[in-house]
């Protein structure tokens, strides 16, 4: 099987052939592998979780995390940086029917079953979470509509559990922190928990978070902003990177190369529009 472009990548082999002007298929397996580089050297650089074993490796590209464990930092700690951002939270408009499950929402970019619903007083029974999802944002509830109503609003949350540790580390017993106890800060963006009172400390591993994090990624619709959501700026990075190692790649070694009286000296840092880049997407430590 040839080599493929992961799909988590930050740009396409497409993209970087149309930007270095290469039509034929000679060199796809050289830049499928410089593509996957860049991609991991951005998100390691930017705080992306690498020192997990898959599948709960950490992208930028839209995901869901399960079952990852975190110990809390003291006594008092009240918020839980999670490991990655943003978390899907969708504020969705929807007309529902009394007594049906089904609901078709706009938006529905990056929703996936067992999100759960809130802001829902009214309209469907606490507790309510979504069971399957269809397209074009065709929806199956794990609860009927409690009403009738016509344009209904409400949010879904991509953290889709979050749990404390009651057993002891041989016979773990996660147990479900009350809806009440705990939200989303920010509505998802920063990756964060606030949980109301303070976070189990009394053993290290005492909180396990499942949750849906990362920008929908839609490349045939690359620029419309509803279901593709990579940020431009991280896919120029990675192009950016990929030009400059492919055009490098018979001249690893040289600090520079002199043809015909013509000199050619070549960066080993970063543009720092790039950095710049980096900066702004690098994550925290997960201690708050």
């Amino acid at each position: 099987m040839a080599e493929q472009v992961s799909k988590y990548a930050l740009t396409t082999l497409s993209r970087v052939k149309d930007r270095l002007d290469i039509i034929i298929p000679d060199n796809d397996a050289v830049l499928t592998r410089i593509i996957n580089g860049a991609t991991d050297y951005i998100e390691r650089e930017c705080g992306e979780t690498g020192l997990e074993a898959y599948p709960n490796d950490g992208h930028f590209v839209q995901k869901t995390y399960t079952n990852e464990v975190y110990t809390a930092q003291g006594r008092k700690q009240e918020r839980l940086v999670l490991r990655n951002s943003p978390v899907t939270y969708l504020l969705v408009t929807a007309n529902l029917t009394q007594g049906s499950s089904s609901v078709t929402v706009a938006p529905y970019t990056g929703i996936v079953a067992g999100m759960q619903l809130y802001n829902i007083q009214g309209l469907f029974p606490q507790g309510t979470t979504v069971l399957t999802v269809g397209s074009s944002g065709a929806l199956t509830m794990s609860q009927p509509a409690s009403v009738t109503q016509t344009g209904a609003v409400f949010e879904i949350s991509g953290l889709l559990s979050f749990q404390w540790r009651a057993g002891t580390p041989s016979n773990p017993n996660w147990t479900d922190f009350i809806q009440d106890q705990y939200e989303l800060d920010q509505q998802g963006h920063a990756g964060i928990i606030r949980v109301y009172g303070s976070i189990p400390g009394l053993y290290n591993n005492m909180i396990r978070a499942s949750y849906v994090a990362g920008y929908p990624v839609d490349w045939q619709n690359a620029g419309n902003g509803s279901t593709h959501q990579l940020p431009s700026d991280l896919t120029s990075l990675c192009e950016n990177i990929v030009v400059r190692i492919y055009k490098r790649r018979q001249l690893d070694g040289k600090a520079s190369e002199a043809i015909q009286g013509a000199t050619t000296a070549w960066r080993d840092q970063l543009d720092a529009l790039d950095r710049n880049v980096i900066n702004n997407y690098r994550r925290v430590g997960n201690i708050f």
